[in-house]
């Protein structure tokens, strides 16, 4: 059953899973022989497991240590459609169907507040799984494929259950929640290597390690389709010392995100129970290209681990919702610090950059006497472009807590908005570029902000380049004016001290500085919006899905700005396609815009000529279209 494969003076035992049944036909399942493959190479001391060419289908299989799990070019290793092959597991570990598993994969008490455990929707057996291993690897030129597509539709199911639920006030039922696998899983393990492989259509998140130290993660493909749900491409969590190179990542959540576990669980009387903080840290993300997905890299939003000790370089975010994403909900505490972002390009973002500690304090889960605000400090970020945003970048601390030591160096961004800042402390941009709409700056809050030759374009009449409200101790040096510009720099309120300007060239403005009051924070909602997740829902190819001048007007007139700005989904329907939207006569061929923000409350259904057609107040029907 296994064989001796030569390579120089090495020799590697290596088993191939045909030799022990496995039929790669599409349709036999063949998870007891590949699990038999495994385990004879485990206990001759290990050696490689290979996958032939053809489609093998599975259910969950649990590696070992010292087991390289090979497949070959043309081999798929395809997840059972079976739900009921992957053990559903709790938080500590047992399997339900029998109860017993290969080991426990969590120690933490039963946790009564399920939110408090993101990771309780992978806990199934993952089609890869590995628990306290040391030197296993996942490599070769084929597929893992997780034929994600009946779970997908499940949780669209529940979604519409939950939906109806909340409608008829039957809160029992809108809690209900659904477990999926990962892809690959790994847990407290030694020595992780994921080489080559491609990984498609993922029941849930793709890669998640979870506590593993010496991880390493190259070349990978990884492709979900972007009406995927919670599709997560990798997601170290609570690891240590962790590479990730050369991978291209097409998903519908996030790219890459690190992430910590939680450090307290609720008992079943509501007590807290302290756990160990455990950060990821050492984490070098290098050469990838990430498309469509929620956020190119992410660090959170689970920080209550703590994450340091981060590069991120030489990457491309092409049509992403977030290109860099730094933020936390919805525990308390944690922190975010040593974080350095170089030689980035991005286009077609919502947002550039988005860093963000802030979160509304009835949201937070507070355990008895724990500190709300977590720490977010030194982070930089240099030789940045990005085009065809929709916000430049986002910084937002906590009053008690600000945002510290950012810097900004040789960036040029094309957005629809500048950058906005609140709650910050010790801030630098160098040789930053903005070409925007409105104000290319907005500093309100902080202190000790340092600027140098920043570049922005005259902004709309009234509007200044820069706005300051209650800054201290600013220094602009070597900053210019555009031709056209009215007030280059304004300093709004009476709480602005110890702002200095020094060799600066404001001939092109009608004013070098001016006292206003606050301009407005600008207007989102400006031309269009992009991201993933109005693409994925709406299932329009089109990077940018653009409202008309018309339905913006409309838009504006209907919802506040604040509203507009947490729009989350857009769909563009042909007349008449949609049951309950118009009653369009036949051969229209104007196209309708359904529209909701995130507390979808309220849809507004409104042609593209401006005209309002209906608000849709029933919770059931959403943009991206359930019903």
């Amino acid at each position: 059953m296994s064989k001796r494969k030569t390579r120089g003076a090495m020799q590697t035992a290596e088993y191939n899973v045909a030799d022990f049944g496995a039929i790669g036909d599409g349709r036999t399942l063949n998870t007891s022989a590949i699990q038999q493959a495994v385990d004879a190479c485990a206990e001759q001391g290990g050696g490689r497991v290979l996958v032939p060419a053809g489609i093998f289908v599975s259910g969950p299989v649990f590696l070992r240590s010292n087991v390289d799990f090979h497949l070959d070019a043309g081999a798929t290793l395809q997840g059972s459609r079976n739900m009921e092959d992957y053990p559903e597991l709790d938080v500590s570990g047992q399997d339900k169907s029998d109860g017993a598993w290969r080991a426990s994969l969590l120690t933490q008490p039963r946790i009564v507040n399920r939110a408090q455990l993101h990771y309780e929707t992978a806990w199934r057996a993952s089609l890869l799984t590995g628990h306290n291993l040391e030197n296993v690897a996942i490599t070769g030129q084929g597929t893992l494929d997780g034929a994600g597509d009946v779970w997908w539709q499940a949780v669209n199911e529940r979604i519409k259950a939950r939906l109806k639920a909340a409608a008829n006030k039957n809160f029992e039922s809108e809690q209900s929640i659904f477990k999926r696998p990962a892809l690959i899983l790994f847990y407290d393990c030694e020595r992780v290597t994921i080489d080559g492989i491609k990984a498609v259509n993922s029941p849930c998140y793709v890669i998640l390690p979870i506590l593993c130290r010496n991880l390493a993660i190259n070349n990978v493909t990884i492709r979900n389709p972007w009406k995927a749900p919670n599709t997560d491409g990798i997601d170290p969590t609570s690891c240590r010392n962790v590479w990730i190179t050369g991978c291209h990542i097409d998903t519908g959540d996030d790219g890459i995100t690190l992430k910590t576990l939680p450090d307290y669980v609720m008992d079943e009387s509501g007590q807290a129970i302290p756990l160990p903080q455990i950060s990821c840290e050492n984490v070098v993300i290098a050469g990838c290209v990430i498309e469509h997905a929620h956020s190119g890299a992410c660090l959170g939003a689970e920080v209550q681990g703590g994450i340091r000790n981060v590069t991120v370089s030489n990457c491309i975010f092409d049509g992403t919702r977030a290109g860099i994403r730094i933020w936390r909900y919805p525990w308390p505490g944690g922190f975010v610090e040593n974080v350095r972002m170089d030689n980035i390009v991005m286009r077609r973002v919502e947002w550039a950059i988005y860093i963000s500690a802030d979160w509304p304090v009835n949201n937070i889960m507070n355990a008895p006497g724990r500190e709300d605000t977590p720490v977010f400090r030194n982070m930089h970020f240099s030789n940045i472009t990005a085009e065809g945003a929709r916000i430049a970048c986002e910084v937002e601390g906590l009053p008690k807590m600000p945002v510290r030591d950012v810097s900004f160096s040789n960036i040029n961004v094309a957005a629809d908005a500048g950058f906005k800042i609140r709650d910050a402390e010790g801030i630098l941009l160098d040789n930053v570029a903005v070409e925007c709409k409105g104000p290319a700056l907005l500093v309100k809050d902080a202190r000790g902000l340092e600027m140098r030759r920043f570049k922005a374009p005259a902004p709309p009449a009234g509007l200044p380049v820069i706005q300051l409200t209650g800054v201290q101790d600013a220094w602009i040096k070597g900053c210019s004016a555009a031709p056209g510009t009215g007030v280059f720099l304004s300093l709004a309120g009476e709480e602005n001290r110890d702002i200095c300007l020094e060799a600066n060239r404001p001939a092109n403005a009608a004013q070098a500085q001016a006292m206003a009051d606050p301009a407005p924070d600008w207007f989102i909602g400006t031309t269009a919006y992009t991201g993933s997740l109005m693409r994925r829902r709406s299932g329009d190819r089109n990077p940018w899905l653009p409202v008309t001048a018309a339905v913006r007007t409309t838009l504006q007139g209907v919802w506040p700005p604040e509203r507009i700005d947490r729009i989350d989904a857009i769909a563009r329907v042909e007349a008449g396609s949609r049951t309950g939207v118009d009653d369009a006569p036949a051969g229209d061929q104007r196209k309708i815009y359904i529209i909701q923000a995130d507390d979808i409350a309220e849809k507004l259904v409104i042609r593209e000529d401006g005209a309002l057609l209906k608000k849709i107040n029933d919770p059931t029907f959403t943009a991206w279209g359930y019903r």
